[in-house]
Formats: C-alpha cells, sequence, structure tokens
C-alpha cells in the first residue's frame, strides 16, 4: 500500500468520529462532555478555596486586629484600619512589585521575604 492509500484510508477512518451527524460521533464525544463539564465544577471549587484562604491569610497578616461582622446572612471578618502592621504592609508591596514589576522568580522572593521578615525581628524594628 503507497503513501496516498495509507493517507485515505486514514482520513476514511476519522470521518465518523470528525462528523456531527456520525452514529459513532455522539457516543464518542458526550462521555468528554460530561468530564469536561465535571472537571470545570471541580476547577472553580478549588479556585474559590484558593481565593477564600489567600484573603483569610491577607487580612490576618496585614492587619494585627479584626472585627467580626455578622449580619444579613453574611459573616465575616473586618480590618480594625488602625492596627495596620506596617512592615507586613511595605514587605508584601516589595514582594508583589518584585513579581509582576521585575518578573523575579516567586521561590527567590518567598526567601527574600522570610530573610527580610528575620533582620526585622532580630534588630528590633518588629
Amino acid at each position: 500500500m503507497g503513501y496516498r492509500a495509507r493517507e485515505e484510508a486514514l482520513r476514511e477512518a476519522a470521518k465518523p468520529l470528525c462528523t456531527a451527524t456520525a452514529s459513532r460521533a455522539p457516543v464518542a464525544i458526550k462521555p468528554a462532555l460530561a468530564f469536561a463539564g465535571a472537571l470545570t465544577a471541580i476547577t472553580a471549587a478549588v479556585v474559590g478555596v484558593v481565593l477564600n484562604l489567600s484573603i483569610w491569610f491577607d487580612l490576618h497578616t496585614l492587619f494585627r486586629q479584626t472585627v467580626e461582622v455578622r449580619g444579613l446572612a453574611l459573616s465575616f471578618d473586618a480590618p480594625v484600619f488602625s492596627s495596620v502592621d506596617v512592615p507586613a504592609l511595605a514587605l508584601s508591596i516589595a514582594a508583589a512589585t518584585a513579581i509582576f514589576r521585575f518578573n523575579v522568580g516567586m521561590l527567590t522572593v518567598l526567601a527574600a521575604s522570610c530573610v527580610a521578615r528575620v533582620l526585622l525581628r532580630l534588630t528590633g524594628l518588629i
């Protein structure tokens, strides 16, 4: 069998899977769509949990005090703005600038932030 004959045979074999009107196409496509929908829902849930945790950690790192707010079916911690942790805020701004403006790697920024926080603690500034 020559090159052209093999290419034609492959095209003919693939046709029923590619056309929407073929009898085998819905069988092959429907499970993939259901699987994709389930993966989308799981991904959305994971992103929501990660976002919630990042906001919680940010709030409790940048502010030394929070006030619990309850009402209208909501329950959250509101920051007390007078209790802002200035060194933590400065380190957060410096880290975000390093990552987004200067494209420094995340592990490098994390290590530098840890060293800076330890040095601030050892010098008595915090």
